[in-house]
């Protein structure tokens, strides 16, 4: 499985998310892909396992199943967030929250991930400094699909949800990204919201 490199995070000089690695180690991915088991047929074969496990009575104890699953510390996190909004904490949490000029060349109403200020009033967002403009564009490239596809999904106008899909950095190029999408059409029919109707 790919994964971050010393000599790759001296060449970005950042330190990075791992999902970050699909940006920055794309062919390794595909690579990776595929010859490994999809990350859903794997979690299919846990969730089946703690099934089994779940229907055990005399289960006294946590599955290790659990801290394969995926978000095996999402309920922790959670948990103590709730807990510092309702304690009016003022502790700092990364959380999805309004950008509020914290990222300043990003518009305010914009949703980032950012390290925020959490009281009873919920998340503020902290200042940052500008980013690096080789940050900047891939950060831009991401926002930019986001916010296309959700102007696609309100509008349920299929050019907007086809220049969605061919802004994302990861995305199809033009030559495919009609094909692209209608093949996404066909594999999530009722689920699309106004796609559907």
């Amino acid at each position: 499985e790919p994964h971050w490199t010393p000599d790759a995070i001296d060449k970005i000089k950042a330190i990075p998310n791992y999902y970050l690695l699909d940006y920055y180690e794309t062919q390794a991915w595909i690579n990776f892909q595929k010859t490994a088991a999809t990350r859903a047929s794997e979690v299919m074969k846990i969730e089946a396992d703690l099934l089994i496990k779940y229907g055990d009575e005399n289960l006294k104890t946590k599955p290790d199943e659990l801290m394969l699953r995926g978000g095996a510390y999402y309920s922790d996190s959670a948990a103590e967030l709730m807990a510092d909004i309702a304690s009016d904490a003022h502790r700092v949490h990364v959380v999805n929250t309004r950008n509020n000029g914290a990222i300043p060349e990003f518009p305010n109403e914009v949703v980032m991930e950012l390290p925020s200020l959490i009281t009873k009033d919920g998340a503020k967002a902290l200042s940052g400094s500008a980013m690096r403009p080789d940050i900047k564009v891939l950060v831009d490239g991401v926002k930019n699909f986001e916010l296309l596809t959700i102007e696609a999904a309100q509008s349920g106008d299929e050019a907007t949800a086809i220049r969605a899909l061919v802004s994302n950095p990861l995305g199809p190029k033009a030559d495919v990204v009609k094909d692209v999408w209608a093949r996404l059409k066909e594999v999530h029919r009722g689920l699309l919201g106004r796609f559907d109707e």
